[in-house]
């Protein structure tokens, strides 16, 4: 549902919509706070930013656009505006690290009071360890990449497609459905399909990456209109506890 004005989260329970998907963030970019979240508060939507202390990241990955990551104060303010802030680790280590999870999980907390209990592997591939560790640190919901962990990023060599199913998923090892990003090919037609194909009481799980450059930005509002257009609403993975 599109809004002409500001209306905090909370009024969301008292809108009932059937069909329910999962946006996801990684790396904290500057283009989450700018484009992203401006977007989804417009339509009433929320969603997971997965940030992490690491700097730079994209300069390697992409040097003709070269985005940079959120100022700390910028994720104060999106946690102000109602968006889940989730831990993608300090260092963003390959599969993640526990000491880099608890080092951004207590620098979050002491410096802006920001409690993380939702984590993304970097890279989209997981450990046993850090599974592990996260079940201790009492974190309840991880996302990765795909299933399949030799093309946890790429879409075209997908082998089928996961959806977040409660009592049946693992909500430490929730796949994702669809990935947006650099590594990425995922077309409108296919985020399409997935949405249309989400079996009953199962939910759609997207994850984004930086929207500067190559029509992102338009495809994501692309996405964001359609979603609103055909009833979906779009939640954090807090959410699912709901």
């Amino acid at each position: 549902m599109k809004l002409t004005s500001p209306v905090d989260f909370s009024c969301a329970s008292l809108i009932y919509i059937m069909k329910k998907c999962i946006f996801t963030f990684d790396d904290g970019l500057e283009t989450h706070f700018k484009l992203a979240a401006p977007v989804l508060k417009e339509y009433l939507f929320n969603a997971t930013f997965f940030v992490t202390g690491a700097r730079k990241l994209w300069y390697g990955y992409e040097r003709e656009i070269r985005e940079d990551e959120l100022e700390w104060d910028r994720v104060a303010d999106m946690h102000h505006m109602g968006f889940e802030i989730g831990n993608h680790t300090w260092s963003h280590y390959p599969k993640g690290d526990i000491r880099g999870i608890k080092k951004l999980e207590q620098f979050l907390m002491l410096e802006y009071g920001i409690l993380t209990r939702s984590f993304s592997y970097p890279t989209g591939q997981h450990t046993t360890r850090v599974y592990d560790g996260l079940k201790e640190l009492q974190y309840e919901h991880a996302r990765k990449g795909y299933s399949d962990e030799h093309s946890a990023m790429e879409p075209k060599t997908r082998k089928q497609v996961d959806y977040f199913t409660p009592d049946e998923t693992d909500p430490l090892l929730i796949c994702c459905t669809g990935l947006f990003g650099k590594e990425a090919d995922y077309d409108f037609d296919l985020f399409r399909a997935d949405l249309s194909n989400t079996p009953e009481g199962s939910y759609p799980v997207f994850c984004f990456h930086g929207l500067r450059g190559l029509g992102r930005e338009r495809y994501f509002e692309k996405c964001v209109e359609y979603l609103n257009d055909e009833g979906w609403q779009v939640i954090a993975l807090r959410d699912l506890n709901e």
